[in-house]
């Protein structure tokens, strides 16, 4: 009785083995995972919040430094024009073209010794740019004009009748410490946002004072970037200065508030904050340090909000002009935990899961997979070793079995393929030779077919000698027997045998072109193109014309053959010019892959439904038989354009304007 074997499908097998694997590594991973996440939350959040802060600081830095750059550049300005006794419209609009660059800034603006005001800015609520001058730029009347888009004075916005800038807090703290100060941070006129001022006395060679520049900034720029700081999903960053006063946050808190004793609008102390974050870091900052003075480098803390854990990170911030800031960052601990826990949650049930479904499987996968892939093996080893022998088999595993009579049918057909194409190795290796020989006779026939070929060109340019001699003979000696009619036949003779004679020449010019092996050297352009002209004198003077090639390059070419396209080019814009002065322009582009040339003049012009047919053979723009040439011209060009890898076209043209050629040039040319 024949034995029935039960052939599992492979994917099982497979799916049992990595099953074990996959819940062995995963277990492991996720133990170690929930082992050291609490451990690492620290780590983590710190790491990120010194990232995030650093960029704040960075932006904070180059907030605060722009003004006073601004000022370097402005008293500079101010010193070399001597315009602190001048009229203050040049200073206005200096003021003015900055404050349109720089959105940051609410105004910038000079006072003289005189008192006198000179100032551009802009509302911290809307788009509106104004200016202030006092008259005679002196101390006195006080006036504000809006201005339009081309800094042009609207309306009368405010008018005062005594101001002396002199009087100013910006004026007298900057005179009296002789350096560049900040200001303290005030509240708007307006009372929508605070702003601080950049102030810079300015003197002259003689060390006296010539006035003082400052710069307001709108401290909503900060409330800005500090807001757009990707710290974390419910994290908080807040600037204080020494005194507790809010600067700024990255909430939508407003840091001014109206004063219960007098109404009127005062800075938010940010332990008075609406934010419980804020005011409770605030709170803690205090407990911990007894004073904001005492914060002299980054401090780090941890601590309970409402029973949450938050991981607050403290940094000073200071200039040299007087800045003394603090930058406080908390997240709370659960926007790093959180997924951290849900992802163990998920990997516990996996885990589970996964146990469960592969425990039925485990015990039988290695008996079921090892030996029969072994066999097989051992079957393609002895196949890679030239060893054809067929081994038959079955396997009760169905995927490998079919996969050793498929083998086995390779095996067999491989054998079969390799006698044949033995057999064709050797045919076409007989083929090749062959070919060789048949290319070795058509590289003589081509030999002996130049050689005719200069041979029938000699032949044929012997009888047109001819011809143009005698008939030239005749003309001289036999002229005054002519009537009119018979002079003219002359003529036509003399030019149709000397064009007939060009044309030879040309398609000559034209085989050699094709067939010869092209050596590519470095050549200089400029050279090349005097080279042409020395050539051409005679006509460039007998036309009056004018060339221009300017910034030509060296580069890889065939330098005699682009000499003749140069002088083609340039003859033809010479031939087909009735102006009384002959212009030609030649320019030079470096493209990615190639060099452009493009010549430009300024005679008849080319028909448009002429502009690729006169890169023909014996095709002409101009059908005017009194100009001389065989019309081989540009077809020589387009050959030897086309031996650098290019091409060569019509860029422009327009009648009685003038044409503008242009041809290209490989930029990496191989020996051919």
């Amino acid at each position: 009785m024949k034995k029935i074997q039960v052939k599992l499908p492979l994917f099982i097998v497979i799916s049992v083995v990595f099953t074990v694997y996959l819940v062995l590594i995963s277990g492991l991973v996720g133990y170690l995972s929930y082992s050291t996440s609490k451990d690492s939350v620290n780590t983590i959040s710190e790491e990120f919040i010194d990232t995030t802060i650093k960029g704040i600081k960075d932006n904070l830095n180059s907030f605060l430094e722009l003004p006073h750059k601004i000022n370097n550049l402005n008293s500079s300005y101010v010193l070399q024009n001597n315009l602190e006794l001048k009229e203050p419209q040049i200073l206005e609009k200096q003021f003015i073209s900055q404050i349109r660059s720089f959105d940051s800034l609410s105004s910038i603006y000079l006072g003289n010794t005189e008192g006198g005001l000179a100032l551009g800015g802009r509302e911290s609520d809307k788009d509106l740019i104004y200016t202030i001058s006092t008259d005679n730029f002196k101390a006195g009347a006080f006036k504000k004009y809006s201005l339009d888009m081309n800094n042009k004075k609207k309306d009368l916005l405010l008018s005062l009748p005594n101001f002396d800038a002199r009087t100013r807090p910006w004026y007298t703290m900057a005179m009296e410490s002789k350096k560049k100060i900040w200001s303290d941070i005030y509240i708007l006129f307006s009372g929508q946002d605070m702003a601080i001022a950049a102030a810079e006395p300015v003197y002259n060679k003689e060390n006296l004072l010539v006035g003082v520049l400052s710069i307001d900034l709108f401290l909503s720029n900060i409330h800005t970037f500090l807001k757009d700081a990707d710290i974390s999903k419910n994290g908080e960053i807040f600037i204080i200065d020494k005194s507790g006063l809010l600067v700024a946050s990255s909430t939508d808190e407003v840091p001014i508030i109206i004063s219960d004793s007098d109404n009127t609008k005062k800075r938010l102390p940010a332990i008075e904050s609406n934010e419980l974050y804020i005011k409770a870091v605030t709170e803690k900052i205090i407990s911990s340090f007894d004073s904001f003075d005492n914060i002299n480098r980054k401090e780090y803390l941890t601590f309970s909000i409402d029973k949450e854990k938050v991981h607050t990170h403290i940094y000073p911030i200071k200039d040299n002009y007087g800045i003394d800031w603090i930058i406080a960052a908390t997240i709370p601990e659960k926007d790093f935990m959180e997924e951290i826990w849900k992802n163990n949650r998920m990997l516990i049930i996996i885990l589970l899961i996964a146990s469960i479904v592969s425990a039925a499987f485990s015990l039988v996968a290695s008996a079921w997979v090892v030996k029969p892939v072994r066999m097989l093996n051992s079957s393609a080893v002895d196949l890679a070793k030239g060893k054809w022998k067929i081994k038959q088999g079955t396997y009760f595993i169905k995927e490998i079995d079919s996969l050793n009579s498929a083998f086995n049918s390779m095996a067999l057909q491989l054998s079969n393929a390799l006698k044949k194409l033995k057999i064709e190795v050797g045919e076409r290796k007989t083929a090749e030779n062959a070919m060789e020989e048949s290319l070795k006779d058509i590289l003589e026939i081509n030999k002996k077919l130049e050689t005719y070929s200069y041979t029938i060109s000699h032949d044929l340019k012997e009888p047109i000698r001819s011809i143009r001699t005698f008939s030239q003979f005749i003309s001289e000696d036999y002229t005054e027997k002519l009537d009119k009619e018979g002079k003219d036949y002359l003529n036509r003779i003399i030019k149709a045998s000397t064009k007939m004679a060009l044309m030879i020449d040309d398609l000559l010019l034209l085989s050699k072109i094709g067939k010869q092996d092209v050596d590519f050297q470095k050549a200089s352009f400029s050279e090349i193109i005097e080279e042409v002209t020395d050539t051409l004198a005679q006509s460039i003077k007998e036309n009056n014309v004018n060339i221009t090639a300017l910034n030509m390059p060296e580069i890889s070419c065939q330098p005699v053959w682009i000499k003749t396209v140069f002088q083609n080019l340039i003859s033809n814009s010479i031939k087909f010019s009735d102006k009384e002065e002959t212009i030609i322009d030649i320019s030079y582009k470096k493209l990615s892959e190639y060099h452009e040339f493009t010549i430009k003049d300024n005679g008849q012009g080319i028909e448009k439904d002429q502009h690729e047919k006169i890169f023909g053979l014996f095709r002409k723009a101009h059908q005017n038989r009194n100009i001389e040439g065989s019309g081989a011209g540009l077809a020589i060009v387009t050959s030897i354009v086309e031996q650098h890898n290019g091409r060569v076209w019509v860029d422009w043209s327009e009648k009685d304007i003038g044409t503008a050629i242009k041809f290209t040039l490989k930029n990496k040319l191989i020996k051919g």
